[in-house]
């Protein structure tokens, strides 16, 4: 009998380690979309056509208007949290701040990532945002592969 709940408890165990290996996909997609506009956007500063304080003070928000901040990218890339929505932040936008908004969004077994590049300030109690372009991310879910595929990135108008 002792033999037979040592057993179910080492199968338990197991079953237990291998639901603890998911990661979320979805993510993962982001971060690598926020990872390939990052690379494309350091290009136009080595060439010249942004200029290098453009990092320097770059913001990552939410469809929402709030922090991206559970995600890795941000954080290895140095990109800040912003939420438009508190007090504290239109003392930082006052003189203007680049940011980075995220808006992600699911079709069929097509996961698209817009980054849009915004310049925004904030006066006489207005937020006041300038597009700029961004990126747009679509990630394909292969059946047969059982996994999210890059499909294509687009640079434009957003």
């Amino acid at each position: 009998m002792k033999k037979w709940i040592v057993l179910l408890l080492i199968l338990m165990v197991g079953l237990k380690a291998k639901g603890q290996d998911y990661t979320d996909e979805i993510k993962l997609m982001t971060d690598s979309a926020i990872s390939i506009n990052y690379a494309e956007m350091r290009k136009y500063v080595d060439k010249k056509l942004l200029k290098t304080a453009y990092f320097d003070n770059l913001f990552i928000i939410n469809e929402y208007n709030e922090p991206l901040d559970y995600l890795r990218a941000p954080v290895r890339l140095n990109l800040k949290r912003l939420n438009l929505s508190d007090r504290k932040s239109k003392k930082i936008v006052g003189k203007g701040v680049n940011v980075w908004k995220v808006i992600t969004s699911l079709k069929n077994d097509k996961f698209y990532i817009v980054i849009i590049d915004l310049y925004v300030t904030y006066k006489k109690s207005v937020y006041n945002l300038s597009n700029g372009g961004g990126l747009e991310v679509i990630f394909q879910y292969s059946h047969g592969e059982n996994r999210w595929l890059l499909l294509s990135t687009k640079r434009g108008s957003v």
